[in-house]
C-alpha cells in the first residue's frame, strides 16, 4: 500500500515554499541560539552546559526541517489534486542518495501521445519540446503546464522534469528523522561531548610541548574542533540509519497484477498520485506521493 508522509500546502502570493536554495540559512537560522550558547558555556568553562544546549538545539532544528520538508515544500495544484496519467516509464526506479534528502523512490514517464525526445536532442529541441507537451490540449496541458502564479519553473534543459511527469512514491527519512529528533539530539551532543574530550586530550598533548600554556591552548581548541567533528559525525551516523530504515518502493503502489514483474524502463503505466509543486527544486509539477501504478500490458 502507498504510503504518505508530507501533505502539500496552499500557496498565497509572496509565499515561498521550502527550497534546496534556502536550506542552509533555514538551518543556520534554526540553529544559533542554541549554538551561541553553546560556544559562550564552553568559552565560559561550563562544559555541561554546552552539551545540554547541543542536545535541545540539535533536536529543535531537526524538527524544524522536518516540518518544513514535510509541511511546507509541496504546493498544492489548484486544479485536479488527484489525477490519473499514462505514459512510458523514461527510466529504471531509483532511489536518492543521502545528498538529496530524502529516501523516496522515483521514475519519470513521458506523458502520451508524445514521441520520444531524441538522445541527441539540442538545448532548443528541450525547449520546443517541453512547449508542444505542455501546450497539449491533454495530460501535458493538464500536468506540466505552468500556472500563472509567483513560483519559479526550472529551465527544461537542465530538468527533464519540466517535460516528463515525474512520480514519488515516499520513503519515511524526514517523518523518522521528526519522530527521533530526541535520539538524534542525544546522539549529537554526545558525539560532541566524546569528540570534545579526545581532542582536548590530543590537543594538550601535542601543545604541551610547549609548557602549560602550550597545553591549555592545544586542549582548547582541540576541545573546539574534536566537538564540532563528534557531533556531526554522529548526526551523519543517525541520519544514515534513517534513510535506509525504510525507503519508498514504487511497488507499494502497484494495483496492477504482480506477475509483470518490476516497473522498469521503456513500461508503458497508468499512474495516480497527488498533483503537486515541487518548490524544493525551483521548480516543477510531479505527482507526489504516488499512490497507485499499474503496468499495461503490450
Amino acid at each position: 500500500m502507498a504510503r504518505q508522509y508530507t501533505q502539500c500546502y496552499d500557496h498565497t502570493p509572496g509565499d515561498k515554499p521550502f527550497s534546496r536554495a534556502d536550506l542552509l540559512a533555514f538551518v543556520a537560522g534554526n540553529a544559533w541560539p542554541g549554538a551561541t550558547v553553546a560556544i559562550l558555556a564552553f568559552l565560559g568553562g561550563a562544559p555541561a552546559i554546552s552539551i545540554i544546549a547541543i542536545f535541545i538545539q540539535s533536536a529543535v532544528t531537526v524538527t524544524a526541517v522536518a516540518n518544513a520538508w514535510l509541511y511546507h515544500r509541496l504546493v498544492c495544484m489548484p486544479s485536479d489534486a488527484l489525477p490519473c496519467a499514462i505514459g512510458t516509464v523514461i527510466a529504471n526506479p531509483t532511489v536518492g542518495d543521502l545528498g538529496e534528502f530524502d529516501n523516496d523512490q522515483y521514475f519519470s514517464i513521458r506523458l502520451m501521445p508524445h514521441p520520444p525526445l531524441a538522445e541527441s536532442a539540442s538545448d532548443q529541441d528541450k525547449r520546443d519540446f517541453t512547449d508542444s507537451v505542455t501546450t497539449d490540449g491533454v495530460q501535458g496541458h493538464e500536468l506540466l503546464g505552468p500556472k500563472a502564479w509567483d513560483l519559479p519553473y526550472a529551465d527544461p534543459v537542465a530538468s527533464e522534469e519540466r517535460y516528463y511527469l515525474h512520480c514519488e512514491a515516499e520513503g519515511n527519512f524526514w517523518q523518522a528523522m521528526k519522530d527521533y529528533a530526541v535520539v538524534a539530539g542525544l546522539a549529537v551532543a554526545g558525539g560532541a561531548a566524546a569528540g570534545a574530550a579526545a581532542g582536548a586530550a590530543a590537543g594538550c598533548a601535542i601543545g604541551g610541548f610547549f609548557g602549560p600554556i602550550g597545553c591549555a591552548i592545544g586542549a582548547f581548541v582541540g576541545g573546539l574542533l574534536g566537538a564540532a567533528g563528534g557531533g556531526a559525525a554522529a548526526g551523519y551516523l543517525v541520519a544514515t540509519i534513517a534513510f535506509n530504515s525504510d525507503p519508498g518502493n514504487v511497488d507499494d503502489a502497484n494495483v496492477g497484477d504482480r506477475n509483470l514483474g518490476p516497473i522498469k524502463e521503456g513500461d508503458r503505466v497508468l499512474v495516480h498520485g497527488h498533483h503537486v509543486y515541487d518548490g524544493f527544486h525551483e521548480g516543477w509539477h510531479e505527482l507526489h506521493p504516488l499512490l497507485a501504478v499499474m503496468k499495461i500490458p503490450d
